[in-house]
């Protein structure tokens, strides 16, 4: 059968050989209710004009209409959209979906999400499951938060050691928050250093 018009424009966007191009074609066919060229578009929103406000709240407005419309969702990206356009509700659901996919930043903002309290009920315990996961991919953020946890007995057994080279790992990995916590606790010689 022939392709609708909406559809051809999402196929063409995504042969598409330039950025300008690909965003004419996919908002066409977003306009014409194409439920893919609607989540493309939030994605295309959101790697060019991650910064810019309206884009964003178009972006979130975009993907509203595609889950609407059937389309899947990718939640990672989703839960990133939401939480730039202050939709921290969806943006915790969309992050804990990603996070049991195993989307490693995902696992750390819901780590986050489950130590703050914010938009998830406060528990130590799944927040440090969900750092783990993260730090078990290599995310240095998570390594230093997991630290924080088990240098207070927050959510794990209080275990300076353990604390210690997770807060190693993180700055390892590059975290200038693990190293500038580790600096502060070598040079006052306070737990876990």
């Amino acid at each position: 059968p022939p392709l609708d018009e909406g559809e051809r424009l999402y196929r063409q966007a995504l042969s598409a050989g330039g950025m300008r191009q690909k965003l004419e074609y996919l908002e066409q066919s977003a306009a014409l209710g194409n439920r893919h060229a609607k989540a493309a578009l939030a994605r295309c929103y959101w790697e060019n004009f991650s910064n810019e406000a309206e884009k964003i709240q178009k972006a979130a407005a975009l993907l509203d209409e595609a889950a609407a419309a059937g389309a899947l969702l990718d939640s990672g990206l989703a839960g990133r959209i939401y939480d730039k356009a202050g939709r921290k509700e969806e943006a915790a659901r969309h992050y804990r979906a990603a996070a049991e996919q195993g989307d490693s930043w995902a696992q750390f903002k819901t780590g986050w999400n489950y130590a703050q309290g914010t938009f998830l009920e406060q528990d130590y315990e799944k927040a440090a499951y969900w750092y783990e996961k993260a730090s078990e991919q290599g995310y240095a953020a998570a390594s230093n938060n997991l630290a924080v946890l088990y240098g207070n007995g927050r959510g794990v057994p209080q275990d300076y050691e353990t604390a210690r080279t997770l807060m190693e790992k993180a700055a390892a990995q590059g975290s200038q928050v693990a190293r500038g916590n580790l600096a502060w606790d070598y040079y006052h010689g306070e737990a876990p250093c």
